[in-house]
């Protein structure tokens, strides 16, 4: 805020300027011949009290003027040297109070001190007149609008316009504000003299200015409006360049359907105006004066009058076979059919569209309009893309076994491995276990070590009664176990013949070929040298349940197998090195040690239990077959011994098991005692070779004569080694 003047200040502003004649002041220039009675020298002027005090206190500043140098003039007295003049700084503008200090534009140095003179304000640095000042009218920074001027310190606008809001304008000329403010003139008129008028040439009509010459709503006057499609030309409706006016209309006389050429000449229906005249839709065909579509148009199908014969259908400008959806009409061979697309190997998804058959596959076929591949057993088209056929092998594929997206699981219990083979997912057992379940979720879940049902392998169940052990079925005799394994070979067998829980199994001698196999040995009678390894020559050995003999020697020396007395049996085998026979149904189930010993007697025997053998080896003759027999402890009539003749200790009885007799009423068999007489001192085994046999008849029933009526009729003593075989052997079935 401005401090104010002193109210002597313009007193002494008015004597300065009076005694630097002239200067300018702020607000005009004094009149330097105007009597203030302020004539006097400047310093014989009265005393107006401005100095009384100004010495009275001590001098506490420097003097104002400093001593002038000897050869400076010094200045005068109410003046100070700035520079290299004496000024007053009481009344100096560029010096106002003090050297160097300046006074701003406008303002005058009165007293030492710059102000602005009386009539202006100091407004942002400058004296300014507020009540004239458009900057600052009335007060410092009141600024009037553009076009306005200030006047008594208010915005006025000049002579002849008049304030509308913010602006000044000329009502007499002003479109916006025309006579009065916000008396705007509608569009297209002007303000003229303070009222809205249109501009040359236009008329006013309902508020808007129009001309009448081209206007189609106020033609030749106000409110005469054009009829539809006319336009209003020179002040007259008329139809426009290309129209004729048919009735009220206007009209295209090259295209109406209803004026076509000229007024009132309407196109058939179905036909279209073009150029002037009368003419089919696009894409018909004028055929009879009809407008017809001969892509489909039966009776003009593709030109006009090839009509298609009954039953048929026009598609696409050819005559079809009218086929009932979803099936189409293709053509085949020359000849048009109806197919479904969605099936038809040859027009899959379109006509003539055909599925060959890809690598791997074993055919194609359409399946929803696609081509398919057919695969083979055991291949598989498991990522859907025809082009490369059945690209999975199912048989072996672990990903896709058996059939596409079927994974083999990564392991199952008690496996090595799991794997696709012939198209089923299957367990490698580790050792001594069988997935016999079929289940592969369970892994190899059988102990086929131990497992009857199952005993080795999978499914092969022991017979009832036989034990597993080791993987292998312990069978009862060697008749069960070729049962169990028909291509099973001959050799050495564990058996068990009474079962789990009974005596302990052993082994024995199986013999699978001959006469069908399933044969167990139970004895080997053995022409043994010297004579004290002679064993078969107690009635006793036949009958007991002792067995002797090493099982692999059973082709060279004598040998009794605990199955002799524990094995039942039905068939009786008699196997020699060179030759053997038998007889079925013998036994009836028991053992042979059982079987002779409900059969001996204390007599010796006078009838043969069978006369003939049942079956022989291919080089048996059948008389010989017919006269050899089975019987036990046969009568030797020349034998001298204490039974006379049967085969006990000290007799001359021949053998205890018989399979063929004489004339000389010898009886031929294994079995001897010792001491016996003659050459069959040296042997158990007085069975003969095939060569030494030589038939003829007898007196049926006629000991020793069999049934049959056969026996050996050689008369030779067959006391010489070479007549007899090396070894028989008795086997069961």
């Amino acid at each position: 805020m401005r401090t104010p003047s002193p109210p002597w200040l313009p007193l002494a502003a008015s004597l300065v300027a009076l005694a630097c004649s002239n200067e300018a002041v702020v607000g005009g220039r004094l009149d330097a011949s105007a009597d203030l009675g302020l004539d006097a020298p400047k310093d014989a002027a009265p005393d107006l009290g401005l100095d009384a005090t100004k010495d009275a206190a001590p001098d506490a500043q420097p003097d104002a003027q400093p001593d002038a140098p000897p050869d400076v003039a010094a200045c005068a007295t109410g003046e100070s040297r700035c520079g290299d003049r004496c000024v007053d700084t009481a009344t100096d503008r560029q010096n106002c109070g003090a050297c160097g200090r300046a006074c701003e534009a406008g303002q005058m140095c009165m007293a030492g001190a710059c102000a602005c003179a009386v009539g202006t304000t100091s407004c942002g640095g400058a004296c300014v007149d507020t009540a004239t000042s458009p900057a600052h009218c009335g007060a410092c920074g009141n600024a009037c609008p553009a076009g306005q001027a200030c006047a008594a310190g208010a915005c006025v606008c000049p002579t002849g316009q008049a304030r509308c809001g913010d602006a000044c304008v000329d009502p007499q000329t002003s479109d916006a504000h025309c006579g009065m403010c916000s008396n705007a003139c509608p569009a297209g008129q002007r303000c003229a003299m303070g009222a809205c008028v249109c501009a040359g040439g236009l008329s006013r009509c309902a508020g808007a200015c129009v001309d009448t010459d081209t206007s189609d709503a106020n033609c030749g006057a106000c409110g005469r409006a054009c009829p539809t499609g006319q336009r209003c030309v020179m002040g007259g409706c008329v139809c426009p360049t290309g129209q004729t006016r048919c009735g009220d209309a206007c009209v295209d006389p090259q295209s109406s359907d209803a004026h076509c050429g000229v007024c009132n000449n309407a196109c058939p229906a179905g036909q279209r105006c073009a150029m002037g005249a009368c003419a089919c839709p696009e894409g018909q065909t004028r055929c009879g004066g009809a407008c017809v579509d001969t892509r489909s148009d039966r009776a003009n199908c593709g030109a006009c009058g090839n009509a298609c014969p009954a039953g048929q259908l026009c598609d696409a400008g050819a005559c079809r076979i009218d086929c009932t959806a979803p099936e189409v009409a293709c053509t085949a061979g020359g000849a048009m059919v109806c197919v479904d697309t969605r099936a038809n190997g040859s027009h899959c998804g379109g006509c003539n569209v055909a599925c060959v058959t890809p690598a791997g596959a074993s055919g194609a076929a359409c399946r929803s309009g696609a081509c398919a591949a057919v695969c083979a057993s055991g291949r598989g088209d498991c990522d859907g893309a025809f082009a490369n056929g059945c690209e999975v092998d199912t048989a072996t594929s672990n990903a896709h076994c058996g059939r596409c997206g079927n994974p083999c699981p990564a392991a199952v219990p008690d496996a090595t491995a799991v794997g696709c083979a012939a198209g089923a997912c299957a367990a490698t057992c580790r050792a001594g276990r069988g997935d016999c379940d079929g289940a592969l979720a369970n892994g190899c879940e059988t102990d086929v070590t131990a497992t009857p049902a199952h005993c080795g392998r999978c499914g092969n169940a022991c017979a009832t009664g036989e034990a597993c052990v080791a993987g292998r079925c312990l069978p009862r005799s060697c008749a069960s176990a070729r049962a169990g394994d028909p291509a099973a070979a001959s050799g050495v067998y564990r058996i068990d013949p009474d079962g789990p829980g009974g005596v302990a199994d052993f082994e024995a001698y199986c013999d699978m070929a001959t006469a069908g196999g399933g044969w167990t040995l139970l004895a080997t009678v053995y022409n043994t040298l010297p004579a004290d390894t002679r064993r078969w020559n107690t009635d006793a050995v036949f009958q007991d349940d002792t067995a002797f003999g090493d099982l692999a020697m059973r082709a060279s020396d004598d040998f009794k197998s605990p199955a002799y007395a524990r094995l039942g049996g039905r068939d009786l085998l008699v196997l020699t090195e060179e030759y053997h026979f038998g007889f079925n149904g013998l036994l009836g189930d028991v053992s042979l040690a059982a079987y002779i010993r409900a059969r001996v007697s204390p007599m010796c025997s006078t009838a043969w239990i069978r006369s003939g053998a049942d079956f022989a080896s291919t080089n048996v003759p059948m008389n010989v077959q017919r006269t050899l027999g089975f019987a036990i402890r046969g009568l030797d009539v020349n034998g001298g011994g204490p039974t006379g003749g049967c085969a006990v200790t000290g007799s001359n009885e021949n053998s205890f098991l018989d399979f063929l007799s004489g004339p000389s009423w010898w009886v031929f068999g294994v079995g001897n005692c010792v001491g016996c007489a003659g050459g069959w001192t040296s042997y158990d085994n007085g069975m003969l070779n095939l060569a030494s046999i030589m038939t003829g008849a007898c007196t049926a029933n006629s000991w020793p004569c069999n049934a049959n009526g056969l026996w050996w009729q050689s008369g030779i003593y067959p006391a010489n080694p070479d007549t007899k075989t090396r070894y028989v052997q008795l086997l069961v079935r």
